[in-house]
């Protein structure tokens, strides 16, 4: 299964964070001790900030759910779940102190921003779901000085072929560009990282007609 190092500042054990629970491991013996577990949720994303953990993902109702928890005592600060069928596979931090979630909802994709003190929901919204009814994400960026967010994924069609998509939201969540590159083989295009440079440039990695 899942298991991904949160903190390893500590010269005798680190710690993880698996898809219910979170461990501390002993780095001579590697043996694991559980610290708190989470059993509504599958995780797929995490972030940890300071003492706050940060996880995105699923509950036992399949309903997108971001939670904050202390990750020295396990003790919830907040849970948001909109209530829609999904999940959120990526998020973000800002400099402002929000939370961004994006991933998929009916086959969709979505984007929500979260105050990071209380969860509280900020806004929500969708991609372009005439064009692109059935999508996909893999990535989220915030751009450094908070002037845009990209989310970007893959524009599914029924033969199982892909395009690679990026969708660009202002930071009220409105959708103001997308960008697609289309697949000609109908095979697989997608977009699965991105990088921000200095010169507000972005790199996106992925696949091109790939089987």
């Amino acid at each position: 299964g899942q298991l991904n190092i949160i903190n390893n500042t500590s010269a005798a054990s680190l710690t993880a964070v698996g898809l219910t629970q979170t461990f501390s491991i002993d780095k001579t013996t590697l043996v694991k001790t559980p610290l708190f577990s989470y059993p509504t949720i599958t995780s797929f994303d995490h972030i940890l900030a300071g003492d706050t953990l940060l996880i995105s993902g699923k509950n036992a109702a399949n309903q997108q759910v971001v939670s904050a928890f202390n990750v020295n005592n396990g003790i919830s600060f907040w849970q948001y779940s909109n209530g829609l069928q999904g999940y959120f596979n990526q998020i973000r931090l800002d400099t402002s102190g929000h939370v961004y979630g994006a991933g998929e909802s009916n086959n969709k994709i979505n984007l929500c921003k979260l105050s990071m003190s209380n969860g509280n929901e900020i806004w929500r919204t969708y991609g372009d779901t005439i064009t692109h009814p059935k999508t996909s994400t893999y990535d989220l960026l915030i751009n450094k000085n908070k002037e845009y967010i990209v989310v970007a994924g893959s524009n599914n069609h029924l033969n199982n072929s892909t395009d690679a998509l990026f969708y660009f939201f202002d930071i009220h969540g409105v959708l103001y560009e997308s960008i697609l590159k289309e697949d000609e083989q109908n095979i697989v295009s997608v977009s699965v990282c991105m990088e921000e440079l200095i010169d507000n440039k972005i790199y996106a990695g992925g696949s091109i007609n790939s089987f």
